[in-house]
């Protein structure tokens, strides 16, 4: 490759003697410079191409293992449907709920008699509002367990389907 390559405009005699030293010299440092980008460009590829390897090596290990775990975690045996534990579970967490619910009753009553022995409407406002965000957050609960449990068995199963 010639010197023009790197500067069109210019050719190596006037390159050389611009800078006060001979054409000879010029095109050999030039030819320095296309090795060291040639080896430098190897180095990049050979660095992808081994990373391409071992990439290709963790995923044939994963692969089973994330396949088996896609397979182990469905709503069958996060449910207990196997086991029959999922009605058990329904009963349980409405045994909980009922427990919630009357405690939070409880809980903002006492919190509105406290308010309102201090005549402060603001603080009796504000508990109302908490309690409502809790009243539905435990109505919902069971749905939104649901919802996280079934991102979490997609997730997985996606993770375990990449190729």
């Amino acid at each position: 490759m010639s010197i023009s390559g790197f500067f069109p405009s210019l050719s190596s005699s006037q390159i050389a003697s611009a800078q006060g030293i001979d054409e000879q010299r010029v095109k050999e440092i030039v030819d320095e410079k296309i090795k060291e980008s040639q080896s430098t460009e190897q180095v990049a590829i050979n660095f992808v191409n081994e990373l391409n390897s071992l990439l290709k090596f963790l995923y044939t290990i994963l692969r089973p293992l994330l396949f088996l775990a896609g397979l182990a975690v469905d709503n069958s045996l996060v449910y207990g449907e196997i086991f029959h534990f999922d009605a058990i579970l329904i009963q349980i967490w409405n045994i909980m709920r009922d427990f919630a619910n009357f405690s939070l009753f409880f809980i903002a009553l006492y919190f509105i008699f406290k308010e309102m022995r201090k005549q402060n409407t603001a603080g009796i406002q504000k508990v109302i509002k908490q309690m409502l965000i809790a009243g539905i957050l435990i109505q919902a609960s069971w749905f939104l367990m649901s919802a996280i449990i079934d991102l979490s068995t997609i997730a997985i199963v996606a993770i375990g389907g990449l190729p």
